[in-house]
């Protein structure tokens, strides 16, 4: 066998009870040098950190009978757990090489991207108006949506794996 960058690397067959394909956790890993870091572990772990944010928020929201920060506390769900949770889904569904450097700038764009944008939408929201929070708003949004274009060119780059269940 030739060398490639999926050798040494098994993926086990489809689970045809529930469509998904099983793959061996090193596919889903960032390798930087030292830092091997599991993408779909840390999308996973950081989009239940959104998900206890966005709970507590709510709850102080319907306990306190108001609902202004309802924009925030939609945008940390929706942003930071309900995205965060699909990415981490489609990189353990789908055997993205450890070695693309795509899937590694789309993970580091996503954590930067909602933790920029939801903090910047609470920083607005209690200091309106300031020009640094404005700004940590519109860079956090910035590179979230970077990390959406990315996310949309990887599932093209990548689509040979997406397949129909058998």
């Amino acid at each position: 066998m030739g060398t490639s960058q999926y050798e040494g690397q098994v993926i086990l067959p489809r689970n045809h009870s529930y469509g998904i394909i099983q793959a061996e956790s090193h596919l889903e890993t960032i390798n930087m040098g030292e830092i091997d870091l599991n993408r779909t572990k840390f999308l996973l772990q950081t989009s239940a950190i959104f998900a206890v944010i966005g709970t507590i928020m709510g709850s102080h929201m319907a306990g306190a009978g108001s609902m202004a920060l309802r924009p925030i506390h939609a945008h940390i769900l929706v942003v930071g757990w309900l995205s965060l949770f699909a990415f981490a889904a489609y990189y353990r569904m789908f055997p993205v090489p450890k070695s693309s450097k795509l899937a590694t700038v789309h993970v580091w764009t996503a954590f930067f991207g909602s933790i920029g944008l939801s903090g910047g939408m609470w920083a607005y929201y209690f200091i309106p108006g300031s020009m640094v929070t404005l700004m940590a708003f519109i860079i956090g949004g910035t590179i979230l949506a970077v990390s959406f274009i990315l996310f949309a060119v990887m599932t093209f780059v990548h689509g040979k794996y997406i397949t129909d269940a058998q």
